[in-house]
This record gives C-alpha cells, sequence and structure tokens, in this order.
C-alpha cells in the first residue's frame, strides 16, 4: 500500500497553511509543479492501491 512518487498528506495541510505571501517563489513554483504531479499520480493509481491518507486527501481535492 505504498503511494510513491505521491505527496505527504503532511506536507499538503503544511503548504494550505502558510500563506502565499510567506512564500518564496521558488517554493510556489516548486508546489504547483508537485500538485500537477500528485494529480496525475492520483488519476493512474488505484483506489486499492492508495493508503487511508491518500485516499483522504484525493476525496477532499475533489478525487473519488
Amino acid at each position: 500500500m505504498a503511494d510513491q512518487g505521491r505527496k505527504n498528506f503532511s506536507d499538503k495541510i503544511s503548504e494550505t497553511m502558510t500563506p502565499d505571501s510567506h512564500k518564496s517563489t521558488w517554493d510556489k513554483a516548486s508546489e504547483g509543479a508537485s500538485n500537477t504531479y500528485d494529480k496525475a499520480a492520483s488519476n493512474l493509481q488505484p483506489e486499492e492501491d492508495k493508503g487511508v491518507f491518500q485516499k483522504i486527501s484525493d476525496s477532499l481535492s475533489g478525487k473519488k
């Protein structure tokens, strides 16, 4: 049930708690790239292979 390649749930929470005004341009670009990758990975990864936190995260972001 490894969520290899997926963004860590705690990282997602941390990113949303930090206001954009406190993030560097690099942080914003990095988050954008990793968010795009994570969305693609969430669409490709079968539900039965997702861990509990990935299921919750995908559910909160509008996925299944």
